[in-house]
């Protein structure tokens, strides 16, 4: 089944269209798609291998793929053969990836114009590998955005980032380094906003020349529970 059987208006793919479709194992999206609608595929269980979300798309609503178990490798948000590192993408919704199974990286492009990760976004997806490098424009990640998605090597907070939610991200045992690019310290909206990790593991903050002292006095990044080591970009 593709989706260019779909009939779609206005470039959306709609709310609901493929919703609890198990017989539904590969697509295609039509061209110049801008919008994957509210439950568009949640639940399509049977859907397979990587995940290219094409470069044109805005927005992927909430719940778009949530509980697509299938997808297992690579989640990108510039597709290939379209230009590299290039992804129009502006919001991700809530629980828009939840419990999907991906076991490959999380790519969003180096030119990529996301701003938003909403709660509850990439909930669950327990098997990405590789760094996660949230881009530059990103200002909001939601609360639980990236709750138990273990794999993640390091974060990489892009220099817009000022607000993390509870439970942002929580990756103990995995993360080893934490970037933070910009040089006010993102307001955490708990301790939990970070990972946690057991005072016997060691995790790096690594944050802009001159900013030790704003770290410093911020809050719950002054209170870590793990060691902190203030390093310079």
């Amino acid at each position: 089944m593709s989706l260019q059987d779909v009939a779609i208006e206005g470039n959306e793919i709609p709310d609901n269209a493929f919703k609890g479709n198990e017989t539904l194992k590969t697509f295609y999206f039509p061209k110049n798609i801008t919008r994957i609608g509210e439950y568009a595929f949640r639940g399509c269980k049977n859907l397979a291998g990587d995940l290219y979300i094409p470069y044109t798309v805005e927005e992927v609503d909430d719940y778009a793929f949530e509980e697509c178990s299938g997808l297992k490798g690579n989640l990108a948000f510039a597709g290939t053969g379209y230009p590299i590192g290039v992804s129009k993408l502006k919001r991700i919704g809530v629980a828009a990836f939840n419990k999907c199974k991906f076991n490959g990286t999380l790519t969003f492009g180096v030119l990529s114009e996301l701003q938003e990760i909403d709660n509850y976004a990439f909930h669950s997806c327990k098997g990405f590998i590789g760094g996660l490098d949230i881009p530059d424009n990103v200002t909001r990640i939601g609360s639980y955005a990236f709750y138990s998605a273990f794999g993640f090597t390091h974060i990489s907070l892009g220099k817009k980032v000022s607000s993390i939610g509870v439970f942002g991200f929580n990756v103990e045992g995995t993360c080893k380094l934490i970037y933070s690019h910009n040089p006010v310290p993102p307001t955490l909206a708990a301790a939990s906003s970070l990972p946690l990790l057991s005072s016997s593991e060691q995790t790096r903050l690594i944050i802009p020349s001159g900013t030790t002292s704003a770290y410093k006095n911020a809050q719950y990044w002054k209170d870590r529970v793990f060691d902190l080591y203030l390093d310079s970009l």
